[in-house]
């Protein structure tokens, strides 16, 4: 009977935070990117990683196009309305 408290709407979106119109504004709305990169080309896991794929594209794309919005109670309408227009 749990009720879950969703504090991030994520969106892919083709190219990411700069493809919004206004990207500085959207960060201080609190839009953020995903990933900062594939987490298969993260150092600590290079020598971890198993099998003989080694070329990961949908990871790629999604640390290159995820952006998370902001759902929390305190955002308020005119911010999520104005989160929407940047889109």
């Amino acid at each position: 009977d749990a009720s879950p408290g969703y504090l991030r709407l994520p969106l892919r979106i083709a190219g990411g935070l700069g493809a919004l119109r206004d990207p500085a504004r959207a960060r201080r709305l609190g839009a953020a990117p995903g990933y900062p990169t594939p987490l298969a080309e993260l150092p600590a896991l290079h020598g971890r990683l198993t099998g003989p794929e080694r070329h990961w594209p949908g990871a790629a794309a999604l640390a290159r196009d995820l952006v998370t919005f902001p759902t929390h109670s305190r955002v308020t309408p005119a911010e999520r309305a104005e989160l929407l227009s940047l889109l």
